[in-house]
């Protein structure tokens, strides 16, 4: 008499004949031993203990395929129960195409140490699956899971893909885990892996597994992708690029814990424009060896970052790094970075909450880009030195940094720059003009510093800085002769108004000039005499002798009189220089000269104590 059991048994394998026998193919050992398991929720392992060969899947034969006609039918049919833990494989040769699009998978597949050698994709379109592994895997021809609706988690850690993975629009409640995995082949396009718009309620994880590193033959594609979790790339290693030169794209992508590119290796470009990543986005030594067509290594323009960016300790680029409008809600980091292409840095418009910390290991000799970028403070180290041994942070070379609108609220650093330094940092940002371009210049670097140094209480190195400025509008600013020689003056004089004393001081020259010169006609034959007629005046009036009835000679007020004219003392009324005399021209051709002067140095004394030149 047979038992419950074994009747139920019976039917089971007498089903799987059934689906065996659609082929003319008879249940083979190994399918009837997975009907047991997948009831038990056991794992079938096929191939013992131990690492399995992968040369040696190419060679499994009958005592270790499993039709794939025989797991749809597991996963899908509702014949028998089946235990929760799923359909559970390793070490099985899954003979031909797996197709189970469309489908309602009743519990999880998990494959493990499985050669999939059929050259069709895994089929997993439009399936509704519990949970899916594909664990240290062979896949012959790639998978294929367009708008794949996933409630748990999807593990293919360890696997090799000889064809694309696809899981275009996928929607996976869980984690979604390549760590380790191999994508050796691309489609038309240059894409080996392709999760545009897919949904994952935990991490992603496309980094190293165990002492296996990701490593993919084509670009990677999440754009728009929205991952819960962590999306995690540290030590893979994107050895190929789409058409367009790109490694990584991740258009529009969310990350809710941040992104890890530490350690990572691509060979073109990193695309993040406009992700939106709550976290840190942590690039530690990554090596971004490649461009996009633009010249640009890593393009993440409009990119929010709730963390710090971190492009430091060994951080490599091969091409521009470009974070033009990014909010970076702590620090942006280049400490150690090395820095290079035709443009180094684009990051027009930036802003950093936090610290703009810029400390590459190598001179940077291309353009950085900081116009209208904001930050919080700006630390960098001035003990950096230069091909030559000099100090200057790093920064690039003249005329390869933009600073215009560049705004910070203090400065930070293991060592910070002296006033020179930092007028010399600003000066890079300018060009002379050519007979083909006009000067670049722009005060908003000047008054930026300046607003800092008198926030500070470094009154005295404000208006250094001021005085600087008005300087090299002179040198790279576009001024017409006239105002370029006005500019001289006032900086000659009175320092466009900042040091008015200057003037009195000259004004104070020129009249000991004409006192002494007058004190010496003075005692000169006929060298001075009365300005009015003194026919009817006994004795005569002269230079060194007086009369009652007209005013005497002090060169003191006649000097007064030649060089303030604003100041009448009535010494030039009465007196002139004769120049009908010995050097008589000579010293009138001095005094007007002398009168020149004081008109200027009195009008430049009273413009600089009155603010009427100096305007901040």
């Amino acid at each position: 008499m047979m038992t419950g059991s074994t009747t139920s048994r019976r039917s089971k394998r007498l089903a799987l004949w059934r689906i065996g026998s659609r082929r003319g193919d008879p249940v083979e050992p190994p399918e009837q031993a997975l009907l047991d398991h997948a009831c038990a929720g056991t794992l079938l392992d096929l191939v013992g203990d131990g690492p399995v060969d992968r040369e040696a899947m190419k060679k499994w034969g009958s005592a270790h395929t499993v039709r794939p006609a025989v797991l749809r039918h597991l996963l899908v049919e509702p014949q028998w129960p089946m235990h929760c833990r799923g359909v559970r494989l390793r070490g099985a040769r899954i003979s031909g195409p797996l197709d189970l699009e469309s489908a309602t998978l009743r519990c999880p597949l998990l494959l493990e140490d499985c050669y999939l050698d059929s050259p069709d994709p895994v089929t997993l379109n439009y399936a509704t699956v519990p949970r899916i592994g594909l664990c240290r895997c062979w896949v012959v021809g790639g998978l294929t899971a367009d708008l794949l609706v996933v409630t748990k988690e999807v593990d293919f850690s360890g696997s090799t893909f000889e064809g694309v993975v696809r899981l275009l629009d996928a929607d996976i409640t869980g984690q979604l885990c390549l760590g380790g995995a191999q994508l050796t082949r691309t489609d038309d396009d240059g894409d080996a892996l392709i999760g545009d718009r897919m949904k994952v309620g935990g991490d992603v994880v496309l980094g190293q597994f165990l002492d296996q590193e990701f490593t993919a033959a084509g670009a990677v594609r999440l754009a728009g992708a929205d991952i819960i979790g962590q999306l995690d790339l540290s030590a893979a290693q994107l050895t190929g690029t789409d058409r367009n030169g790109n490694a990584l794209v991740g258009d529009g992508i969310k990350a809710g814990s941040g992104m890890a590119l530490q350690k990572f290796t691509a060979v073109g470009a990193v695309r993040l424009p406009d992700a939106d990543i709550t976290g840190p986005l942590s690039c530690h030594g990554a090596q971004l060896n490649g461009t996009d067509r633009n010249g640009d290594a890593l393009i993440a323009d409009r990119m929010k970052v709730s963390g710090s960016v971190f492009l430091d300790q060994g951080f490599t680029a091969a091409g521009a790094v470009s974070v033009a409008g990014a909010r970076i809600g702590e620090s942006l980091r280049f400490v150690g970075a090395k820095l290079a292409g035709s443009v180094a840095l684009k990051a027009g418009g930036v802003h950093v909450a936090g610290r703009l910390q810029w400390a590459p290991r190598s001179p940077v000799q291309e353009l950085v880009d900081l116009e209208r970028a904001a930050v919080h403070r700006l630390d960098d180290d001035w003990s950096l030195l230069d091909d030559q041994g000099v100090p200057d942070a790093h920064w690039p070379p003249k005329g390869q940094l933009r600073l215009a609108g560049f705004t910070y609220d203090g400065f930070g650093g293991q060592q910070q720059a002296s006033l020179r330094q930092r007028l010399d940092w600003i000066r890079r940002s300018h060009t002379t003009a050519t007979a083909d371009s006009p000067a670049a210049f722009a005060a908003q670097p000047y008054e930026q510093l300046a607003r800092i140094y008198r926030q500070t209480g470094q009154e005295t190195e404000a208006r250094k800085v001021a005085i600087a400025r008005r300087n090299d509008l002179r040198c790279y600013g576009s001024l017409t002769r006239p105002r370029k020689l006005l500019n001289w003056l006032w900086d000659k004089t009175i320092k466009h108004g900042y040091q008015p004393l200057r003037a009195v001081v000259l004004l104070i020259l020129v009249y000991a000039s004409v006192l002494l010169v007058t004190c010496f006609t003075q005692h000169q034959n006929s060298m001075i005499v009365p300005a009015k007629d003194t026919k009817n005046i006994t004795p005569t009036p002269t230079a060194l002798h007086c009369s009652p009835a007209y005013p005497c000679f002090y060169p003191a007020g006649y000097a007064v009189d030649v060089v303030v004219p604003i100041i009448n003392l009535r010494q030039a009324e009465n007196w002139r220089p004769n120049g009908q005399a010995c050097w008589g021209s000579a010293y009138i051709a001095f005094g007007w000269v002398a009168t020149g002067f004081g008109w200027t140095f009195t009008t430049l004394a009273v413009a600089g104590y009155t603010g009427l030149i100096r305007k901040d």
